[in-house]
């Protein structure tokens, strides 16, 4: 099973109470709430040259609350700013 279908097929409260219970096991810069990654692409200059490059999401490493117990995970600050998680104090 891929990643983003299991991501699908669980709520964030599921997904990271697994991630706690299977020994904290995530792919680097990859937000555990929406699935945001780093995307590729090209830099292309006025003289159109191409370069590779890529974007990187703007991830924070936070305490959240997850069936009652704080679970440290990546998420962006999108959603954390829309609310979608619970942070642990």
């Amino acid at each position: 099973m891929q990643y983003g279908e299991r991501c699908a097929k669980m709520d964030i409260v599921q997904y990271a109470y697994t991630i706690r219970t299977e020994g904290g096991i995530v792919m680097a810069r990859r937000c555990v709430v929406c699935d945001k990654r780093t995307e590729t692409g090209n830099i292309r200059s006025h003289a159109e040259n191409k370069a590779r490059r890529t974007w990187k999401p703007n991830l924070q490493k936070v305490r959240m609350i997850v069936k009652g117990a704080p679970v440290r995970a990546y998420v962006c600050t999108r959603c954390l700013k829309s609310g979608k998680v619970q942070r642990a104090i």
